[in-house]
């Protein structure tokens, strides 16, 4: 059953979904509690999932025709937008509060982790293989747009130019639709996925979810066991659950707030320290020398990190309105802004505890983060820039706009709740169970011990899928 009006909320329905011991609670409803979910479903096994924002007929259609209304798309957004704060109140952010989470809103792009982003991981790439394969069969993720005319063209220009070694991107898309020089509008996402493999095949009556539906805090026995939650229904009234496990994917900020507020044992003071996110460089360019205007193409382009400490890049073309433009809009030459090429780069900050989230209050968005750039994070924002200047003038373009994103503004962070074999160094294990508490998993970016420089939504959802299919052995 999905609660998510005042009907659904009914005072019978919560006091009969409260008597319940559930297999497992999930607090978090976007791409890995998600994906966790289904997993445990496929396996027999009884969910609630509690999800702290809405669910909104909107937020399922900005992954259909209705993203192309911009306006209309943009306000949906900032209507699930929240933010926590810096010590000097600024804001680190945003997030996304509905079910669906970050995942509704994403632009496609599904690279895998390269094999040295897994240096300092309990895990390995080969180890994660099978994970990647089953996500990007249930994402649809293809190359296809990559492998476009214009796509080659910038590619073999880039590579032969610069020997660098760019490739056809990986993008989480139904390229079976026609397209007019933009891709189609299928954007997959975990909510999509969840609904069609739980809810269009009878297995609807293994999970209950919550909307609007914040946990306050898990409860644990005075051996630290976990035995189930408490959680704000419908934002109006507080109600014990109780679970046999319990699976923490809140989002790396929210996850580790809410261990802290549960006073999970932290004997060695690791909970929210060590938080990375990624530094983003966002460029637009004219590219109206580069588009053959008699052609309706499109182009996604990858130029993988060549190590943890270097930075990954996308060329999507074209860039503006890659994924936000009305399919039946002519193909008009003199309209400049079609021509934009958006070329943007990613780098892992650096690894330091100074970098750490601070509790605050047990509401959502209310944590105190402590965020700020080394010497070597503002030596690699200027290579960024270096970069993408030259692949940018290897191609003819002329620049039109750029900006790094402020902090927390890659929609990245992680870390926090680090995985490692030493309790002393970190907080959970090679499975994503919690150290001191053995039925506490954690299965967002917050467990990530380091991330590398490559996008982490493919292996957020592979991670997820791996983790909760050993956790129903």
């Amino acid at each position: 059953m999905i609660y998510r009006t005042d009907i659904d909320f009914k005072p019978e329905n919560i006091e009969a979904a409260s008597k319940k011991v559930y297999d497992a609670i999930i607090i978090g409803g976007g791409t890995s509690g998600l994906l966790s979910a289904l997993t445990l479903i496929e396996n027999g096994k009884k969910v609630a999932l509690f999800e702290a924002g809405s669910f909104s007929l909107l937020t399922h259609l900005t992954n259909t025709e209705l993203r192309f209304q911009r306006e209309l798309t943009d306000s949906v957004r900032s209507s699930f937008q929240y933010t926590q704060k810096m010590p000097d109140g600024n804001n680190f952010g945003p997030n996304f509060s509905c079910l669906g989470g970050r995942g509704l809103f994403w632009n496609g792009a599904s690279p895998r982790f390269q094999p040295h982003d897994f240096d300092g991981w309990q895990l390995s790439y080969e180890e994660m293989i099978p994970y990647y394969e089953w996500a990007e069969k249930e994402f649809r993720v293809s190359d296809s747009y990559g492998r476009t005319d214009l796509a080659q063209k910038a590619i073999n220009t880039i590579n032969e130019k610069l020997d660098l070694k760019a490739i056809s991107a990986p993008f989480a898309f139904n390229d079976s639709k026609e397209y007019y020089g933009m891709l189609p509008s299928g954007i997959s996402s975990a909510l999509g996925i969840f609904f069609r493999n739980t809810f269009q095949k009878d297995r609807k009556e293994l999970i209950d979810i919550f909307c609007n539906s914040f946990v306050k805090k898990i409860n644990l026995s005075i051996t630290n066991n976990a035995t189930g939650v408490i959680a704000s229904i419908n934002k109006t009234q507080l109600v014990e659950f109780k679970a046999n496990i319990i699976i923490v994917a809140g989002g790396g900020i929210e996850s580790i707030k809410l261990l802290k507020n549960s006073n999970v044992p932290d004997p060695h003071y690791r909970i929210g320290k060590g938080i990375q996110e990624h530094l983003f460089y966002r460029t637009f360019w004219d590219g109206s020398s580069f588009f053959d205007s008699s052609k309706k193409d499109a182009a996604t382009i990858f130029i993988p990190s060549e190590s943890q400490n270097s930075e990954q890049i996308e060329i999507h073309a074209p860039g503006r309105y890659l994924f936000a433009t009305d399919n039946e809009q002519s193909w008009e030459p003199d309209n400049r802004e079609l021509y934009h090429i958006m070329i943007r780069s990613f780098a892992a900050t650096e690894k330091s505890d100074n970098n750490f989230v601070a509790f605050n209050t047990d509401n959502i968005g209310n944590s105190i983060v402590h965020f700020s750039h080394s010497d070597k994070d503002r030596s690699m924002m200027q290579k960024m820039k270096s970069k993408v200047s030259i692949i940018g003038a290897s191609l003819n373009l002329s620049i039109i706009e750029e900006r790094f994103a402020s902090f927390g503004g890659s929609y990245h962070e992680a870390g926090g709740l680090d995985m490692g074999n030493d309790p002393k160094t970190s907080v959970t294990d090679k499975a994503g169970r919690v150290h001191t508490c053995e039925n506490i998993y954690v299965l967002d970016a917050s467990v990530f011990p380091i991330i590398g420089a490559t996008n982490p939504h493919l292996t957020l959802a592979a991670l997820s899928r791996k983790q909760t299919l050993n956790i129903c052995k």
